[in-house]
């Protein structure tokens, strides 16, 4: 069983909320309505989003060569 770092409930049991929710508030990317279809939503990268990449991608490097 996988448990959220931030949560500790179990990942993946249940639908209480979408994956991109725990991204949205931390202002990572904004969620809207997708205009064409009532089931989906739009994500899209917000500024701190963006911001954040470029670490992101160098813990991803540096995990890789390890």
């Amino acid at each position: 069983m996988v448990l959220d770092a931030l949560t500790g409930r179990p990942v993946g049991v249940g639908r209480d909320e979408p994956p991109s929710a725990q991204p949205a508030r931390a202002g990572c990317v904004e969620r809207a309505p997708d205009p064409t279809d009532a089931r989906a939503w739009l994500i899209r990268v917000a500024e701190q989003g963006a911001a954040a990449s470029p670490v992101a991608a160098a813990v991803v490097a540096d995990v890789e060569v390890e």
